[in-house]
């Protein structure tokens, strides 16, 4: 093996490593294994096997293969800011419906109390 595999492998396990520790002590939610299996699957594979790379590059006609990787990480991490704001939008709806429920509530209370106190 030669030292950038080794290097490779042993950067895409430390990774791993991280990714499942989190996971175990409930600081990463369950519901974003996938996401995360897929990251990892791919650090994995062009960690242990880097002409990979070379490979799938010649056959895609890239003139720079290493480009490639660059590229999927790119696509990646746009594919995941796109899941965040979709996620953070849902929580900001639900964050105003509960405000106006909580504005409902008060107003009901500070109503039944006016009534009381008359």
């Amino acid at each position: 093996m030669t030292s950038i595999r080794i290097i490779g492998a042993v950067l895409a396990l430390c990774f791993c490593y991280v990714a499942f520790r989190h996971l175990r002590k409930g600081k990463l939610s369950y519901n974003y294994l996938l996401w995360w299996g897929i990251c990892l699957f791919f650090v994995l594979i062009f960690g242990i096997f880097p002409g990979l790379v070379d490979w799938l590059g010649s056959h895609l006609q890239i003139g720079y293969p290493p480009i490639l990787i660059i590229i999927i990480a790119v696509l990646l991490l746009m594919i995941k800011m796109l899941t965040m704001d979709i996620e953070r939008t849902k929580h900001e709806y639900q964050l105003r419906i509960l405000t106006q429920k909580v504005a409902e509530l008060e107003a009901l209370l500070q109503h039944g109390q006016n009534d009381t106190s008359e």
